[in-house]
């Protein structure tokens, strides 16, 4: 008796587009999600991926910390003191040069201001208060630190020292080291303490609060040392800090402190309708002028915004300012603008009489030169604000933008394809004559 033979028809193409656009709409859906909602990453909720897109000017992600104008955060005052016979608003003054040298090494938001002859303000982003405090303290420490061994004369200070920097005490990675770089006249100093102390305890001072004390089991002829100073890492990276922007003779007290006003919850909202209302805009004209292709091109453009605020959160890792919010913008608008070339093109063509499958490749490549162009110009201007220290950041930021674009730009292509493959009518991507 013969087997009856059963025979699996292939899928068609019409089949396969529907599955593909199920499984890109399925992944879009997922790190739609994950952007705005974030996600616990373990059952405690200890570790989270926390959301990297706003949707709320109230609830605005933490991964997008907001700096001091729009977020407010915390201040402190100091009142100055000097030795007598010192012109005290020039030490001021010089304090004040080095407390922001040190700020700008441990927060690229902060603001040092001179109020009178003897009252330092400075104010720092929202932040915890623990961490606030320590890096208030950090800042205004005169940091004189000496180098002495067990008959107390010291023989070199930070002044003899050219460069400091973080790393690890030992092999476990749990205690850290500054490791020290001295000057040439440091250099010859050390060399020559050492050389006549060896087996002596060598004490690492600041401000006269001995930080560590070891002994020397050799001479140190080659002008660098490591000292574990017994710190945690913040602590260790503090005092490398403070050795590097230098010392200062002004003796700082407490006066006041407190919170800034928090004032941009307004300016955050209006950002978010202009952002929303340009999406709004982009996605009512490509889907009247191109239909299935609108939807390609505004799906691509949320891709580019996903991915945009994703980079602006993990590479770009600066403060959120009305600076980098204009850039942005930016970003979404190049977005915006491939996606509404690309549906006009496609658009013409078949107005012209053309398929899908042929207005869409023919459709791309007419828009190929402004959308490249458009991404060029802008990444040109990217790179030359990195520059300048007053513009790094736009342009750090305008250039995530430009990059999330032309990233996504081949997305709005496989969309394309998809819905071309469910449905070849010539209706369905555009007017027909």
């Amino acid at each position: 008796m013969a087997k009856t033979m059963k025979t699996r028809k292939p899928l068609t193409a019409r089949h396969k587009g529907l599955i593909a656009l199920v499984l890109l709409l399925a992944l879009t859906v997922f790190v739609s999600c994950l952007a705005v909602g974030g996600m616990k990453l373990d059952k405690e909720g200890v570790n989270i991926l926390m959301p990297w897109v706003p949707v709320s000017a109230e609830n605005w992600p933490d991964s997008l910390p907001l700096d001091r104008t729009l977020g407010g955060g915390l201040y402190a005052e100091y009142t100055a003191s000097a030795a007598e016979g010192e012109d005290l608003a020039a030490k001021v003054k010089e304090a004040a040069e080095v407390i922001e040298t040190r700020l700008s090494m441990r927060t690229a938001d902060a603001k040092v201001t001179v109020i009178g002859e003897n009252t330092l303000r400075i104010e720092l982003p929202d932040m915890k208060q623990k961490d606030a405090d320590a890096i208030f303290a950090m800042a205004v420490a005169p940091a004189k630190f000496t180098f002495a061994f067990d008959d107390g004369v010291v023989f070199m200070t930070e002044e003899d020292i050219a460069n400091a920097g973080v790393g690890y005490a030992d092999n476990t990675g749990t205690s850290y080291s500054v490791g020290l770089t001295t000057t040439e006249e440091g250099k010859q100093k050390l060399a020559d303490a050492t050389s006549a102390h060896i087996g002596s305890n060598l004490t690492l001072s600041r401000d006269g609060v001995a930080l560590v004390s070891a002994t020397v089991p050799m001479a140190f002829t080659d002008g660098a040392i490591s000292v574990p100073l017994g710190l945690d890492y913040a602590g260790t990276v503090e005092a490398a800090i403070q050795i590097n922007s230098g010392s200062f003779d002004v003796t700082f007290a407490s006066a006041s402190s407190g919170e800034l006003a928090n004032d941009g919850v307004g300016a955050l909202r209006i950002v978010l309708i202009v952002a929303a209302v340009l999406l709004a805009a982009a996605l009512v004209y490509v889907i009247v002028t191109g239909k299935l292709t609108g939807i390609s091109a505004i799906w691509t453009v949320w891709c580019a915004v996903m991915l945009e605020m994703f980079f602006f959160a993990t590479v770009v890792l600066a403060y959120t300012n009305v600076a980098n919010v204009i850039a942005l913008l930016l970003g979404i608008l190049l977005a915006i603008y491939t996606a509404v070339n690309r549906t006009a093109a496609i658009a013409k063509e078949i107005a012209e009489g053309n398929g899908p499958k042929s207005a869409t490749k023919v459709g791309f490549r007419a828009a190929a030169k402004q959308v490249w162009m458009a991404h060029g110009a802008l990444l040109v201007v990217s790179l030359i604000l990195m520059i300048f220290s007053a513009t790094k950041y736009f342009g750090y930021t305008l250039c995530a933008g430009v990059v999330a674009s032309a990233m996504v730009a081949p997305l709005m292509r496989a969309f394309q394809a998809c819905f071309v493959s469910i449905s070849g009518k010539a209706k369905l991507f555009g007017k027909v004559k």
